[in-house]
């Protein structure tokens, strides 16, 4: 194809020798939507910078074809806002899609409407029976059950002794989305649907955390229960996010009850606080303390010795590197990292305070809930959940995603009540009780509301406050 053809509409609209000037700097075989840009750019100077050498125009010109979305964002946007997008959003995704996130996050209202709904923190032997979200309330169990899940002394965050009660730490966090967890899920809908666990750790969503008790640091947090909240927030479609295969049983379970006409929605089941160890926030936050925690040389040399036994090729605790690499690892291996500083001894030589990260993690909702309870957050899924997505807003530590829409938060709700034909069906095996969660975590379970189902469901919710 001639030159003239290939830039015909160029030529026609800014002339021959505009477009042969630029050709002559970027090369005859340049893109042409990179000429196209070169000739605008060219086209929009002042007279008087009309001499300025075509090279120089045509330099600009390239520089600014090549420049990542995280750089162009941050001409647009600002540093800060393009900061809080890395790892959010693919580096090579659309610059649009880097422009859809970064003007939510610009958002005026992202604080007013995030910290309207979120709770003052209490211990839990201070609370009333029912969370406090805003100005609705969430039903909890009590605390004898809190305490039967979590047998610790030293608190739900902790097997050892700390030098200060993990439920004691200080967190600073400021939101920075705009999320729509004022929506409330109408439990009536469930009548006669199918609902499929999505099992999930208490990681907070939509908080930047700025300190954890005094140890500075600046973690994005993505979710946990209310990843689909966020996603929906920053202009994603995923539901649910997962690693491992594991939503190839929870399409198998959506198709089949598509089949039989039910409407499918699928709820949060929440995981023990030790299920943030495989988070990337998680080892995130730990690399960040260990930045300014008072560590000597052999003890920091000690431990990456022992890091690079599970990680070979570990760059070390204090690198930049390194929390990119635990990115790129297994669940596994992030859990056990996090372990080898789990403990009384690592505390006591200065490494990070595992048990205060894991609580400043956590969603502040979440605090005292014990591990199984159910109806924190809904969501719909249809048959567009049965394709395999490539989300374009990524969670970084759980990269498959499950396409589906935020439904909203609702009632919490114990395990045994909102999934009673799976506990039904182990105590007919004879199966115990205290392996119900572990037996959870692995089937999968799914409820069908037939209408004895859903009786037992809302002659629970009956007993409990309305949080409508």
């Amino acid at each position: 194809m001639s030159r003239a053809s290939r830039f015909a509409d160029l030529i026609s609209e800014y002339g021959k020798a505009a477009v042969d000037e630029v050709l002559s700097a970027l090369g005859r075989d340049a893109e042409p939507e990179m000429v196209k840009k070169a000739v605008a750019q060219r086209a929009t100077e002042k007279p008087a910078k009309k001499a300025a050498p075509a090279k120089k125009v045509a330099a600009q010109a390239t520089s600014s074809a090549y420049s990542t979305p995280r750089q162009v964002i941050a001409k647009e946007f600002g540093r800060d806002i393009a900061q809080r997008l890395d790892g959010i959003v693919p580096a090579d995704a659309p610059i649009t899609e880097w422009r859809a996130a970064a003007e939510n996050l610009s958002s005026p209202d992202v604080a007013k409407s995030n910290r309207r709904f979120t709770p003052e923190f209490k211990r839990p032997s201070e609370k009333p029976l029912a969370t406090q979200m805003g100005e609705q309330g969430l039903p909890v169990r009590g605390m004898d059950l809190v305490e039967a899940q979590h047998r610790s002394p030293f608190g739900v965050f902790s097997k050892y002794k700390t030098p200060k009660d993990p439920l004691d730490t200080e967190v600073v966090a400021e939101p920075y989305a705009v999320m729509p967890t004022d929506r409330l899920f109408d439990t009536r809908r469930l009548e006669g649907a199918r609902v499929v666990s999505l099992l999930a750790d208490k990681a907070r969503a939509g908080d930047r955390l700025r300190s954890i008790d005094g140890f500075p640091m600046d973690v994005y947090t993505q979710g946990g229960p209310m990843h689909a909240a966020l996603q929906e927030a920053l202009g994603g479609s995923s539901a649910f996010a997962n690693t491992g295969g594991g939503l190839t049983t929870l399409r198998k379970q959506i198709a089949a009850g598509l089949e039989e006409g039910r409407p499918v929605f699928g709820v949060t089941t929440t995981m023990g606080p030790e299920s943030l160890n495989q988070t990337v926030d998680m080892v995130d936050i730990l690399h960040q303390m260990a930045q300014t925690s008072p560590i000597s040389k052999s003890d920091l040399a000690d431990f990456n010795e022992k890091a690079r036994a599970l990680l070979p090729g570990y760059a070390g605790l204090l690198d930049e590197d390194a929390v990119r690499q635990l990115q790129g690892a297994t669940q596994g291996q992030r859990k056990a990292f996090v372990k080898l500083m789990d403990n009384a001894d690592a505390l006591a030589r200065g490494l990070p305070n595992v048990p205060a990260a894991r609580f400043g993690l956590t969603d502040p909702n979440l605090v005292d809930v014990p591990s199984g309870v159910s109806g924190y957050s809904f969501v719909e899924l249809g048959p567009e959940s049965l394709q395999k997505l490539d989300s374009s807003i990524k969670n970084r530590s759980y990269l498959e995603d499950l396409t589906g829409k935020f439904g909203g938060r609702g009632p919490l709700i114990p395990f045994d009540t909102m999934f009673s034909d799976f506990v039904k069906e182990r105590r007919n095996m004879a199966k115990p009780a205290g392996s119900d969660l572990r037996s959870l975590e692995f089937q999968k379970p799914i409820q069908d509301m037939t209408p004895e189902a859903y009786d037992r469901l809302m002659r629970y919710l009956s007993k409990i406050d309305d949080p409508y």
